[in-house]
Parts: C-alpha cells; sequence; structure tokens
C-alpha cells in the first residue's frame, strides 16, 4: 500500500481476502426469497435444474479423464453442430508468445469432430468448466430445452472457451445433446509456461486451514440467540467454522530484517505463518521464533514502519466476533519489530471483523497511519436477517461496522479518528494521491453497497467525492488495485466484484416483477469487475467492459504486473467460489 507523501518506500501486499460469499445469496433472497443460484426460468423446475448439474459434472469429469467414449456418449447419434472439439480457424499474430484461434462461427451443421484428434492437442487436460446460462423449455415440448452453455477446457499451455446455444432432448430417461450453434469460441495456445509452481522447491508448506459448513435453521436461531456463539466450533457471519475447507487471508510481502531479500506473511485461519527468504529460492518458518503467529480468523495483514525505525512493522487484521472462542488478542495486532527477529504485540482494537488495512501519512506528520476496512462486525451482527427480505441493504448497506482511521501520535501509539468511518461492508482499501494536492486520499471496496472515495481536505478531515468522481461502481467490491493501466502517467483502480452466471440467470427469469431501476442496479451488481481509468483531477470512468477485463469470475482481489518485462501492467485475478452437494446450495 502507498506510504503517502514521507519518501518512505514500502514493498506493496498483494493482499486477498476471502469470506463467506453472501453477494449473490442476497440477490437470491432479493427474488423470491430464494436461496438457489441455479437456473429457474418459466416451466423450469428444480429437479430439472438438478439433472442438468449432474449431466455437466459429469461431462466435465469425462473431458478431463479424456475419456473418448463417455464423451461421446452424451451426443446423440444422429447430433449435428458445432462442439469445442471442431478445428481453429487461422491463428491471430502472437502476442508475448500467446496465439490466439478462433473457432468457425455459422459453419452448416455437421457430424461431432474426431475426439482422439482433440485429445491428441493436449498433453492433459487441468481442468473442464461447463456452465448453463440459461434454459427454456421448447414450447409444447417438454422432452427438449434450449440453453445458452459455456464451456471452458484447460490443459498445460492450451485453453479453449466455447459459448453455445444447445438443444437438449430427453430420451430414455437421461439428457442428450441433439444439436448446437456456436456464438463465439477461441483456441489459446502458449509458447511455453509463464511461471513454474515452485512452493515444494521453495520449502513453502502451509497447513490445512478450516471449513465452512452451512449452519441448520435450529443451529443458526441458537446462534443467533446467544450473540453468535457456537459450541462447537466457531460461528461468524452465519457459517461453523471447523475443519479445512473455506480460506481465508492472502499474502503480505516485506523485508523485515532488512537483508535485501523480501519475506512472506501467510494469513489464514487457525495460524499465521512468517516465512523468511533464506537465499531468493527457499523458505523456513520462523512464526514461533518471530512470535507473531496470531491464532485466530486470520484475514489481512500488511508491512509498514510503525514507529519511524526504518524496518518494518507489521499489522494483521481478523475476524473477531464477539462471542466466538476465535478472537485472540483482538480485530487488529500490531507487531513491533525488535530489530532481531522478535517482534512485540499489541491489540490496536478489540472486537469487529477487519478485513483490510492500507497505511499512508495522512495529517502530513511524517509518520504512517492506518485505515482498517471492516466488514459487518459489532454494530450489527453479520446474520441473514441483516441483508434478507424487507431490507436494502445488499444494494446499499449502512448498518455495517465503522471503518476506523488511526492517527499515528508519533511514537508508534494509534488513536482512532472517527474520520472516514464508512459502514457499508467494507472488504479493502488503498491510499495514495487521486487528486494532486499532494495529500493522500481513500479508496474503499464495499460488499453491500457503492464504493467510496474519501478525498483529503486538509490532512485531518475527508469528504465523500464518490458521486462527482464517478468511482461509485455499485457492484459487490471484494478488492481493489492501483496501477497505471493505460500508460498516462495516472494511476487508475482495477475493482474486484462478483461476475456471475447464476445470477445473471435468476434476473432472466425475474421477469417484469422488477422495476427497470431496481433491475439495473442489480445487473450491474452481478455483471463483474470494474477498471476505472483516471481523467485527471480525480475524476474516473469505467472501461472494464472495453477492456475486457470484468469477467473475472467471482473475484476477490488482484495484483497489476509487468508478466512480460514490456513495462505494461498485467493483472493477475484471484478468484472462484464453493459450492453444495445439492442443487439448491451456494
Amino acid at each position: 500500500m502507498s506510504a503517502g507523501n514521507t519518501g518512505k518506500t514500502l514493498l506493496r501486499p498483494m493482499i486477498i481476502v476471502v469470506v463467506v460469499g453472501l453477494a449473490l445469496v442476497a440477490i437470491l433472497l432479493a427474488l423470491k426469497d430464494r436461496e438457489d443460484s441455479s437456473p429457474t426460468g418459466p416451466n423450469v423446475s428444480e429437479d430439472l435444474v438438478g439433472e442438468l448439474d449432474f449431466f455437466f459434472d459429469d461431462l466435465s469429469i469425462a473431458l478431463t479423464n479424456m475419456a473418448d467414449d463417455q464423451v461421446r456418449a452424451v451426443f446423440t447419434p444422429k447430433f449435428k453442430g458445432d462442439t469445442l472439439f471442431d478445428s481453429p480457424g487461422a491463428p491471430q499474430a502472437p502476442i508475448q508468445g500467446i496465439t490466439e484461434s478462433p473457432l468457425p462461427v455459422g459453419s452448416p451443421p455437421h457430424p461431432l469432430a474426431d475426439l482422439a484428434l482433440f485429445f491428441n492437442g493436449f498433453d492433459r487436460i487441468d481442468r473442464a468448466v461447463l456452465k448453463v446460462a440459461s434454459i427454456d423449455r421448447l414450447e409444447h415440448i417438454p422432452d427438449e430445452l434450449k440453453c445458452e452453455t459455456k464451456w471452458v477446457v484447460r490443459g498445460g499451455t492450451r485453453e479453449i472457451i466455447d459459448r453455445c446455444l444447445t438443444h437438449f432432448v430427453l430420451k430414455d430417461n437421461r439428457w442428450w445433446i441433439a444439436g448446437q450453434k456456436r456464438i463465439s469460441g477461441r483456441v489459446l495456445e502458449a509458447a511455453a509456461p509463464a511461471f513454474d509452481d515452485v512452493t515444494a522447491l521453495a520449502g513453502i508448506t502451509i497447513p490445512a486451514g478450516m471449513r465452512c459448513r452451512r449452519m441448520s435453521d435450529e443451529e443458526f436461531s441458537a446462534s443467533h440467540e446467544r450473540g453468535m456463539t457456537r459450541v462447537p466450533g466457531e460461528s461468524c457471519h452465519g457459517c461453523t467454522y471447523d475443519t479445512p475447507y473455506l480460506q481465508l487471508g492472502g499474502v503480505a510481502v516485506g523485508d523485515y530484517d532488512g537483508d535485501g531479500r523480501p519475506d512472506l506473511y501467510v494469513v489464514r485461519p487457525g495460524r499465521n505463518i512468517l516465512l523468511r527468504n533464506l537465499d531468493g529460492t527457499r523458505f523456513e518458518d520462523v512464526t514461533d521464533a518471530a512470535g507473531v503467529g496470531h491464532p485466530g480468523f486470520g484475514a489481512g495483514a500488511l508491512w509498514f514502519d510503525a514507529d519511524g525505525d526504518a524496518d518494518l512493522d507489521l499489522v494483521a487484521t481478523s475476524l473477531c466476533c464477539r462471542g466466538t472462542r476465535s478472537c485472540h488478542g483482538g480485530a487488529l495486532m500490531l507487531f513491533r519489530n525488535a530489530g532481531d527477529g522478535t517482534f512485540r504485540s499489541e491489540s490496536l482494537h478489540r472486537h469487529g471483523a477487519a478485513f483490510s488495512v492500507c497505511a499512508a501519512d495522512f495529517d502530513g506528520d511524517s509518520d504512517l497511519d492506518l485505515y482498517v476496512a471492516f466488514y459487518g462486525g459489532t454494530k450489527q451482527q453479520t446474520d441473514r436477517f441483516t441483508y434478507g427480505p424487507g431490507t436494502t441493504s445488499y444494494l446499499d448497506s449502512r448498518n455495517g461496522e465503522p471503518n476506523a482511521l488511526l492517527w499515528n501520535d508519533g511514537n508508534g501509539a494509534f488513536v482512532d479518528s472517527g474520520e472516514a468511518a464508512d459502514t457499508r461492508w467494507s472488504l479493502a482499501c488503498v491510499a495514495t494521491d487521486l487528486n494532486d494536492d499532494g495529500r493522500p486520499d481513500l479508496y474503499v471496496a464495499n460488499d453491500f453497497g457503492r464504493n467510496t472515495l474519501y478525498l483529503n481536505k486538509d490532512g485531518r478531515s475527508f469528504v465523500d467525492a464518490t458521486e462527482v468522481s464517478g468511482v461509485g461502481d455499485s457492484g459487490f467490491g471484494m478488492g481493489v488495485t492501483m496501477f497505471d493501466g493505460d500508460g498516462d502517467a495516472q494511476l487508475d483502480l482495477y475493482i474486484s466484484n462478483m461476475y456471475s452466471t447464476a445470477g445473471g440467470r435468476v434476473l432472466e427469469q425475474s421477469g417484469a416483477e422488477l422495476p427497470p431501476a431496481l433491475r439495473a442496479r442489480m445487473e450491474k451488481a452481478r455483471s463483474g469487475s470494474s477498471l476505472l481509468r483516471q481523467l485527471g483531477k480525480g475524476r474516473f470512468e469505467d472501461r472494464g467492459k472495453e477492456a475486457g477485463v470484468h469477467r473475472a469470475g467471482w473475484a476477490w482481489g488482484s495484483a497489476a504486473i509487468d508478466t512480460f518485462h514490456r513495462g505494461l501492467q498485467d493483472l493477475y485475478v484471484a478468484n472462484g467460489f464453493m459450492s453444495g452437494l445439492g442443487a439448491a446450495d451456494l
């Protein structure tokens, strides 16, 4: 994060926060109090949704196993149409060793292509992802469906992406693909991998964390009545955490021991880990010796110089819900670097779900202050009643724990200023001078409600300039990255939001139930990430779709890096979410 105008240089950490995903649930609850993320349009039953889920799950497994006969078995003997098995067209000129070849669109119906030839194009298939964007029964033909589908197959240095209109028929108590017409498709091939996974070779081992399982209604009611206390296990945000599955946190990078090599602080549920860089290729776990384990439900971290002694201190955030056993020391812990490889710990904020923290010299007194983003927390219990039917908090929440701007008194002690106390369930923040007045400003990404830009007025007070700057971006904001995306020497903002095909399906089937203005807001909320390009003097416009960076999946966080040493900043986006065992589970 930026150190503002202090002149101090900090290694900027990539903090990726992962929470129990409430964003899509909020959309679904808004539409007839439903909790199913699957398509349920007119004449489409829940049983049918489940059947197609299993159909594509089985086909994905067959593709991953490169099982020719199992893949062929899902198509009718008289199938004619486009598939991802078709031969691509002429490749375009390669860019940094990556070649793109289009799949043909508008071809006459043709039999299934040679699957053996298709599989021979892969050394292996690492993953096959098949999704249904929409489902419609054909009128007066109950045993046939017309669907929009997306097919993604990845393996080694090859990836195929295909979007089609697919015709399903029901025969012999099972679904078959009878025909298909391509909407768009492409094949991407790299001359060589851009990165190698050397985690194990570097000696890095990250133990499993915790799993989030869905509470029963009885468990949830009991925990709510007891102030969200759950025994056994821990409860926060409507889930019980007990065994490895869901991981929060990320990685903060900084040279804490001054040997010129960046070290890693890994944030995770259970116990954070400090990995000391030995020689640039190997790391050792020095957590216990350094005293920075911080057991609990870790969410984020930042290296910064808290006391002006020219070495890096550490601040770590965690989910510290009242009444749970996961609260060890507080939601915000400061670890002061003693200069001998050890740290002294102190609590800066006791309770709340603190996720992200950024540092800058907001008041111009030559030391670094802190801004902390809180998600829900102690002001309003973070349960389903907060964002369910009858509320509008999923679009513009104001009922979360206030964020905290902590002044540094010059001796490393921090005092809550009460400024920029956003209450919109914040997940991330960045601090830098966005209007060229020499003072660091604040941009806050919020899950439930518009994001917020606070301009620094005089070093001690802030003004909400969101609307006049064009940076509201009312999606489900989960991360924010500052970088110069277009090379004009001005900082742009990339906002990690949720791109949800399931949300699109639900909106599509809602018909006239939603007023146009509300539909537009909800469509924006599910339509993906945003690239806010700076026009100058703190004004921005969203160019995410034009730049092709909005469809980044269920995006949590990102990092800007010059991958190929071209002098251009690329974006790496962490994304994904979990699904339950049944069609009605998220």
